[in-house]
């Protein structure tokens, strides 16, 4: 906690996640001044939802409500998309292929994996990661080439591939890897808490280089 609290004084910490904010709360609190949820598709800034962010996701609700109950499958809901557990519900990569190839245009999917399984994650096409992490730097009155991101799942692909200073871990799926050394990131040797710990101080360096303070307050 100590170097997520060195970050924070020199620039915005933002949290990025697959999970809804209510999964967030239930982990161990980690200090953040942001939070990107449900793979880009909501932001909270302390406790308030960005409505005109979540206004831009809206349209895509009757469609998602729509694949759900046509579906038929055991899924976790969520704000402003879905969770399939590819494992409970029986999907093979065959069937999985079969319903990204069936969803609308207003959706599309990414994989996640954590500690319950692995997922489809189902949400409207104009949400991702990469987009709300532009939105929120935006806030902060900086480009993407100045914001860092750490991630180690597909799903995180989107987001390190627009950030400057993108970062994984000796547990990140081999395309990340490829993918953040290929645009000149770091990929930590080390794993779990140690590989946070390691990447945080990368972090610290890369804006010590970069010129200091990267992120005033937002207006």
């Amino acid at each position: 906690m100590a170097l997520i609290e060195e970050v924070r004084r020199i620039a915005p910490f933002c949290l990025v996640t697959a999970r809804s904010r209510e999964e967030v709360l239930a982990l161990p609190p980690i200090p953040h001044d942001a939070l990107i949820g449900e793979n880009g598709c909501v932001i909270y800034e302390a406790e308030e939802l960005d409505a005109e962010w979540d206004a831009l996701m809206a349209p895509a609700q009757p469609v998602l409500d729509r694949v759900w109950r046509d579906a038929g499958l055991v899924v976790e809901r969520k704000l402003r998309g879905f969770a399939f557990h590819l494992s409970r519900n029986g999907f093979g990569d065959a069937e999985v292929a079969e319903l990204q190839r069936r969803l609308p245009a207003e959706l599309t999917s990414r994989f996640s994996t954590n500690d319950r399984g692995r997922f489809l994650e189902v949400f409207p096409a104009v949400g991702g990661k990469d987009r709300a992490v532009q939105r929120v730097a935006a806030r902060y009155g900086v480009g993407l080439a100045d914001t860092a991101a750490m991630g180690d799942d597909t799903n995180d692909l989107d987001m390190l591939g627009v950030c400057g200073f993108p970062l994984t871990n000796a547990e990140g799926k081999p395309a990340v890897q490829e993918l953040v050394r290929a645009r000149g990131g770091y990929v930590s040797p080390s794993a779990g808490h140690a590989a946070a710990q390691d990447l945080l101080r990368r972090v610290l360096e890369w804006v010590g280089r970069a010129g200091g303070d990267l992120c005033p307050a937002p207006p």
